[in-house]
């Protein structure tokens, strides 16, 4: 049997992915502070996209993830060509999710300065993985809605398309 090492940045990678902000911090201080300037640019990536800012948000849909197709199977039994029974399907879809899925306010992710010297600031809005959601069964607005978006594209085989607009408030962030 072979054993696998990850390096140290694959474990702050999937702290990251994970959600677990302060155990990616902690194995940074942990390390060696020359490791933290050479994975910084990647570093910084991959909290940022956890913002869903952008172009990053539309890496949130993930209709062909396996947690995601198995959900919609269980939920629909699969894509069904009368047009009824594929409006109840997409009903049966928003419908699961929203008794589902319990509200969750964000946690406070790190907003990493570019350049590095600058000041790390906090945001509230870290974005989870439709899998994620699943597994969680908690999520914010946005959690929800990239959730039902893979969902409803899984199910009709993106034969049709679906959006999910997003509206920011006026609020200023500090």
């Amino acid at each position: 049997m072979t054993k696998v090492v990850k390096s140290s940045w694959d474990l702050v990678r999937e702290a990251i992915q994970g959600g677990r902000t302060d155990e990616a911090l902690e194995l940074i201080e942990q390390g060696e502070g020359s490791w933290l300037v050479d994975h910084y640019p990647e570093f910084r990536k991959q909290i940022s996209m956890r913002l869903g800012e952008g172009q990053d948000a539309q890496c949130f849909i993930t209709p062909d993830n396996p947690a995601v197709s198995a959900k919609v199977q269980e939920i629909t039994g699969g894509y069904a060509e009368d047009v009824k029974e594929w409006w109840a399907d997409c009903e049966r879809l928003y419908f699961w999710v929203i008794r589902n899925i319990e509200y969750a306010p964000d946690i406070y992710t790190p907003v990493l300065p570019e350049p590095m010297n600058e000041t790390l600031r906090w945001e509230e809005g870290f974005w989870r993985m439709p899998a994620e959601t699943i597994k969680d069964g908690a999520g914010d607005c946005e959690d929800m809605v990239v959730l039902l978006a893979s969902m409803l594209l899984n199910y009709n085989g993106r034969r049709h398309p679906v959006w999910a607009i997003g509206i920011e408030s006026s609020k200023p962030k500090p």
